[in-house]
């Protein structure tokens, strides 16, 4: 549970085929090489990204509302949303979010699991997402990483990240959901 250990997963947030489609929508971004390298990296290395994606912004209003109530809180309001393509040699050094983005939910949409890591007290807990599935983190408070991804060349693994907040900040030209 989210209150006591910084986290909770979320099995089937999304339907496999509404999976398929956002993980399409990425991929053909990817071939047409509308991503972001991460190649030296030194949070995450071997890696692309995606950030602020209008095609993601009703997915992330969709998640506020689903959420907010799961979080026992009256006001909660998206703030940005990335997508982090994994491929073979991809990892994520352990971190916090920043410091005003205080939840975070974690979405696979792809058939490949690459277990999210979350510092529970003196362990990393794994947990094992699978298509569809998200995990809702105090991304601010909680420790998360992911170790190295081992795939054949050419796989890779699309995970969905949108970042919430409980008050309303104010937008930028480079954050936020458009309204």
């Amino acid at each position: 549970m989210l209150v006591d250990n910084g986290y909770e997963i979320i099995n089937n947030f999304i339907s496999h085929d509404f999976s398929d489609y956002l993980n399409f929508q990425v991929m053909n971004r990817f071939k047409k090489g509308e991503v972001e390298s991460h190649r030296n990296d030194k949070r995450t290395n071997h890696s692309y990204s995606l950030a602020r994606k209008k095609f993601l912004d009703d997915l992330s209003l969709y998640a506020t509302d689903r959420i907010k109530h799961q979080l026992g809180v009256s006001d909660l309001f998206p703030y940005y949303n990335y997508v982090r393509i994994y491929e073979n040699g991809s990892f994520l050094e352990p971190h916090h979010d920043a410091h005003y983005l205080q939840y975070s939910l974690s979405i696979n949409v792809c058939d490949m699991i690459y277990p999210l890591f979350v510092k529970n007290k003196l362990v990393w807990d794994e947990l094992i997402l699978k298509k569809g599935d998200a995990a809702l983190l105090r991304g601010n408070k909680t420790l998360h990483k992911r170790n190295t991804l081992v795939c054949k060349e050419g796989e890779y693994m699309t995970s969905i990240v949108l970042f919430f907040t409980e008050k309303k900040l104010e937008k930028t030209e480079q954050f936020g959901i458009e309204q």
